[in-house]
């Protein structure tokens, strides 16, 4: 799955993936891989400082055009199952971030 985040935190490494018409939520969950596309202005703290972006963007409506928002972590791991370490199980077992750094002024 490749998505373009609205936000990413680095201190747990998550990002907040926006979901709706054309963004089905289950393909957070299912893909093998997630790959998020972000630019280096989408880069906070944590939590509260990527939901406050969300806020300054989209006002306190910010789930009118969306039918939730996707917070991936990292990769689920359980051992429930026999006790063998699984990976993946509720997301994607990789996380992938490209980061889109914007050009120096003097070189745009």
């Amino acid at each position: 799955m490749v998505s373009s985040s609205r936000a990413i935190w680095v201190l747990t490494a998550g990002c907040v993936t926006p979901h709706g018409a054309g963004r089905p939520r289950l393909a957070s969950l299912l893909a093998p891989a997630h790959i998020a596309v972000l630019r280096e202005e989408q880069l906070v703290r944590g939590l509260g400082e990527a939901m406050a972006k969300l806020r300054a963007v989209y006002g306190e409506d910010m789930l009118r055009d969306t039918s939730n928002l996707t917070l991936i972590t990292g990769p689920s791991r359980t051992a429930d199952i026999e006790m063998t370490l699984s990976l993946g199980i509720h997301g994607p077992p990789q996380i992938h971030v490209v980061l889109i750094r914007a050009a120096p002024a003097d070189r745009a």
